[in-house]
């Protein structure tokens, strides 16, 4: 059986000190006849805790720890609330290593970028293990699987484009695949106004830079997609939305 494993992260800014410090997977059963789900998405988050002193706000932490700014003002400065659920655990006081289990999502938090990074790699290995091909789905498959990757290979693990086993796999970014449904020199551009139109909600398309929730999100665009395709024998996506 094959699934398709949706990848998102967060972190501090893309410069030479900033910090990957959330990262999410979603992942399910999936039908290939008609593109349907078996089951129920499955969720994990992994969070760094980036060491914030109490009587520090975020935004001069961001400055101290010279981290990219324009990041913290684009992302943070109005979603304090999910950053600072990213780095505390509601049950228990930080410690090294803590695991909160949900309902639908298991969340790892640690302090120790090490083991951040090997709760990645188990977490793979354990999808790897349950599917016989697992597929990376990204919105940025150029930023969030090239740090990701990064961080596996930085403490001796194969990179996101191989199994843990070291087989090469596909990845998937769900722009281009979008953009592909729509035919002519003008596809970038009929996406773009797709994006932002009415008719994208069909496909659940909300973040909220939580990453377990948006690689969530990523993974039922995938699917969405999918399935108009098969009931709609592939016909491009702007007759099947009426753009």
């Amino acid at each position: 059986m094959k699934t398709y494993i949706a990848v998102d992260i967060e972190f501090t800014g893309k410069g030479v000190n900033d910090k990957v410090f959330a990262i999410g997977f979603a992942w399910g059963n999936f039908e290939d006849g008609n593109g349907e789900l078996i089951g129920e998405v499955r969720r994990e988050l992994i969070c760094l805790d980036l060491g914030k002193p109490e009587d520090v706000t975020w935004e001069d932490y961001w400055h101290q720890q010279n981290w990219e700014l324009g990041c913290y003002y684009e992302f943070w400065r109005d979603n304090l609330d999910i950053l600072n659920s990213l780095q505390t655990s509601p049950q228990s006081e930080l410690r090294e290593y803590t695991t909160v289990c949900l309902s639908d999502c298991n969340i790892t938090y640690t302090t120790s970028e090490k083991t951040f990074v090997e709760e990645i790699n188990s977490i793979l290995a354990n999808i790897e293990c349950t599917f016989d091909e697992t597929i990376i789905v990204s919105d940025t498959l150029l930023v969030d699987t090239y740090k990701v990757s990064e961080l596996l290979n930085k403490y001796g693990f194969k990179a996101l484009w191989e199994t843990r086993k070291g087989v090469y796999r596909k990845g998937i970014m769900v722009t281009n695949y979008l953009q592909g449904m729509f035919k002519g020199p003008e596809a970038k551009k009929k996406v773009s106004a797709f994006r932002k139109s009415s008719k994208y909600k069909l496909f659940d398309t909300v973040y909220d830079h939580n990453p377990a929730n948006d690689a969530k999100t990523i993974l039922h665009t995938l699917f969405r997609a999918f399935k108009k395709n098969s009931k709609k024998k592939m016909c491009p996506l702007r007759k099947l939305l009426k753009l």
